[in-house]
């Protein structure tokens, strides 16, 4: 509500520049039990640190992100570091308590890196997927109008753009053994890429699977937005919580929104 009040009167706003950026990353910050009010600067080199796996960089993109990766985790280390001399109730500080276990295999050096993680990640997927639940309701005033009429389907429509608007639309991953999928037969040690964007789209699995569909089994029809098995993002509960609450909020602050038709048409980061 704090962020909305900046910007509501005005009538118009960059969303994902306002709002969706700024929520999980102050976040992200408060559960490390590190400043929020340098949020903007630590964004910014988590998003150097995301576009390093972007597929597109050049020379130049590539030197200049590792640098800006390099201080993120110069940043970690520092405030880790801060958190040894007075401990709180805050994820760093679990982590330092569990480096001191005499029976701990938890190094000082995986803890910052867990920490460093934790920023990164929880400072990307859910800012894009807040982005991408908004623009996807202001070009359909339709489904916009039916929300607020019926506020308990939109968890549903949550994950509808998850399944949809994957934050990240797939993996790299490496095969341990020989395996065929779908008649393909892939050998043990190869290099591929799991999409989850056209695992989410399986007609097989989902009816009528580009659509959005508010009643869709959600308990049967399971995505792959958020991984699976022991790749299954920790922060999965955290980042619905986070996309739910900023839409309920939006919804119940406005009457209406839609793209502004003057400025530049909303795009994608480009990426792999």
């Amino acid at each position: 509500n704090a962020i909305i009040d900046r910007f509501i009167k005005r009538g118009r706003c960059d969303w994902v520049q306002e709002f969706a950026k700024e929520i999980p990353m102050t976040i992200s910050l408060a559960l490390a039990g590190f400043p929020t009010d340098n949020w903007q600067q630590v964004k910014d080199w988590s998003d150097s640190a995301i576009a390093l796996l972007s597929g597109i960089n050049t020379p130049e993109n590539f030197e200049q992100n590792i640098i800006n990766a390099d201080a993120l985790y110069k940043y970690t280390e520092t405030h880790y570091q801060l958190a040894k001399q007075k401990p709180g109730n805050d994820f760093s500080s679990s982590l330092i308590e569990a480096t001191q276990e005499p029976d701990s295999d938890l190094s000082e050096r995986a803890a910052i890196s867990m920490v460093f993680q934790l920023l990164i990640a929880g400072s990307d997927s859910t800012a894009n997927t807040i982005g991408n639940t908004v623009k996807v309701l202001a070009e359909d005033l339709k489904l916009q109008q039916q929300l607020r009429d019926q506020p308990e389907l939109i968890s549903n429509f949550v994950e509808e753009i998850l399944r949809l608007e994957s934050p990240f639309m797939g993996h790299f991953r490496q095969t341990k053994k020989d395996l065929e999928i779908a008649g393909t037969t892939i050998p043990s040690g190869s290099r591929i890429m799991l999409m989850w964007a056209s695992a989410n789209r399986d007609e097989s699995v989902f009816g009528n699977p580009d659509t959005i569909d508010l009643h869709r089994n959600q308990k049967s029809q399971k995505h792959f937005s958020f991984g699976y098995g022991i790749h299954q993002c920790l922060g999965a509960h955290l980042a619905r919580t986070e996309i739910r609450l900023a839409l309920e909020t939006l919804l119940d602050r406005t009457a209406h929104f839609e793209i502004d038709k003057s400025q530049a048409i909303p795009d994608h980061v480009p990426s792999v």
